[in-house]
């Protein structure tokens, strides 16, 4: 049974991803050198990307808000949008929170024309384990964010269920589920999984995604020149031949996938690429793409599973600078279109660390290591770094009264913290989506904290640029876009007016 997801379901149904609208603001906003982040070295900066032209962006993420469409915390209008979901034509209600999907549009304007989803994985589960899922040989990891469809119980997953999965490819191609699904046999007509090619055997015929060996002897290879390591595809099963635990595949289709799963458009279906019926040069694109990173190649380049990204001094880094670059981050990066279908970021952000908390602990609890500060639960894991001027540091180690500064993901007012550090006593600041948003009244909350504003209170937009009242409280979504309130000196009492409300990036 999946324990540790039963005890987190209330939390995770409910998980939505914190992000604003709009461009600047938020923490490193001035452009960051290029810092070591792993793997070789050596390799100079791109140079600045060129602006692209008119036509068609395309962006990737998960879906975290409905009224038009969020992704990220981004607002996209879809009024003129056509929506899809595995091919067949669909209307937005039948699309759900958690999902990724891929926008066509201008994402300058923040409008979308089309919005696409296809599942990553659909087909039995092979085994349940404490927060892991093995499903069509492919390992697919529970985190407090995943989305549960309100038919299923994630404490009742068992051998042989049918589900529907989206999400993010990570280390090892697991995949981080973002959304889970049940489905009934009679609602699927192919099992499916989408995934890069690795070990590739042209003379067998066979190739490997995640954990499933895929034979495609007598497959339709649709789309494709050749088979080649590396190659982001979507294999099927039409037969419905697939049996839990098998770890076998005889697929009876193949064909490229398109960015949503991991590599660029490419009108060139010679060399197996994805025609998306568009005759303009691909130069002519944004593109912004939200994903896990999966290789550092060196250090200004990463990869974020078959999307090569390069970064360099003209990358504008939020929430964070090029040293946070690491396997396993999660990004979301904006750029256009480089050499061989690369991308260079013109901005990538650090989607897990929009949650900021700096105040004084009121409470440690040393049982399940949370911290309370400023009323806010903050969950500090094993894999959180916890540190002082004197260096690294052990949970242990922090006390009531001491003054912290917090950086992580939010989930229903909690913070996952992926970096705490003990510090001399500053302003108090709190950092997440704005909710239960009151422009009447001027009032607001951030992670479940009530914010109080009076006559003396200041307000900024994405630029740093001073707003009226009534322009900023316009500007807000609720649970959608990111704000920052901040307090003079060291504050306790949430009660105290707030000196500063700011739009954040």
């Amino acid at each position: 049974m999946l324990l540790r997801v039963f005890a987190l379901m209330v939390l995770s149904l409910a998980a939505v991803a914190c992000g604003g609208g709009g461009g600047g603001g938020g923490d490193g906003q001035t452009p960051a050198a290029p810092a070591p982040s792993g793997g070789g070295g050596g390799s100079t900066s791109p140079p600045p990307p060129s602006s692209p032209g008119p036509g068609t962006d395309v962006i990737r993420g998960v879906i975290t808000g409905f009224g038009s469409v969020f992704i990220d915390g981004t607002r996209f209008n879809t009024d003129a949008a056509t929506f899809s979901k595995d091919d067949d034509e669909v209307t937005q209600d039948d699309l759900s929170v958690g999902m990724v999907v891929e926008l066509q549009g201008d994402l300058d304007a923040r409008t979308a024309t089309m919005v696409k989803f296809e599942e990553d994985i659909k087909g039995p589960v092979d085994a349940v384990s404490a927060d892991e899922l093995t499903v069509m040989g492919q390992t697919v990891v529970i985190t407090p964010q995943t989305i549960f469809d309100d038919s299923l119980d994630p404490a009742t997953i068992n051998v042989g269920d049918l589900l529907e999965i989206s999400g993010l490819r990570g280390v090892n191609d697991a995949l981080e589920a973002t959304y889970i699904e049940d489905k009934t046999g009679d609602a699927i007509n192919a099992y499916k999984v989408i995934g890069q090619v690795r070990d590739h055997d042209g003379t067998a015929r066979t190739f490997r995604i995640g954990g499933l060996v895929v034979d495609y002897s007598v497959a339709e290879l649709d789309d494709i020149a050749a088979l080649s390591d590396g190659m982001t595809v979507e294999v099927k099963d039409s037969n419905l031949a697939y049996n839990p635990g098998d770890l076998t595949l005889l697929a009876t289709k193949v064909e490229p996938a398109g960015l949503g799963q991991g590599g660029l458009p490419d009108d060139d279906d010679d060399n197996g690429g994805n025609d998306d019926g568009d005759d303009r040069d691909d130069d002519d694109r944004e593109y912004q793409v939200e994903g896990l990173i999966t290789v550092i190649v060196d250090d200004t380049t990463f990869e974020l599973g078959g999307i090569v990204v390069h970064h360099g001094t003209n990358t504008r880094f939020v929430f964070g600078d090029a040293t946070k670059l690491a396997v396993g981050t999660k990004v979301q990066v904006e750029g256009v279109t480089g050499d061989n279908g690369s991308i260079n970021a013109v901005k990538i952000k650090f989607s897990d660390n929009s949650a900021r908390i700096d105040g004084v602990i009121e409470l440690t609890n040393m049982d399940d290591n949370t911290l309370v500060v400023f009323g806010v639960t903050v969950v500090v894991g094993s894999d959180a770094e916890i540190e002082d001027d004197e260096g690294l540091i052990s949970f242990a180690d922090l006390s009531a009264g001491d003054f912290v500064e917090v950086e992580g993901s939010a989930t229903e007012n909690r913070v996952f913290a992926s970096e705490v550090e003990r510090d001399e006593a500053d302003d108090t600041s709190l950092r997440g989506a704005a909710q239960d948003v009151d422009a009447e009244n001027r009032s607001l909350s951030i992670l479940g904290i009530a914010i109080v504003t009076s006559a003396s209170t200041q307000y900024e937009g994405f630029n740093d640029e001073p707003m009226t009242a009534e322009a900023f409280f316009a500007a807000l979504s609720d649970g959608q876009t990111l704000v920052e309130a901040e307090w003079d000196g060291t504050v306790t009492d949430p009660t105290v007016a707030v000196r500063e409300l700011s739009l954040e990036d």
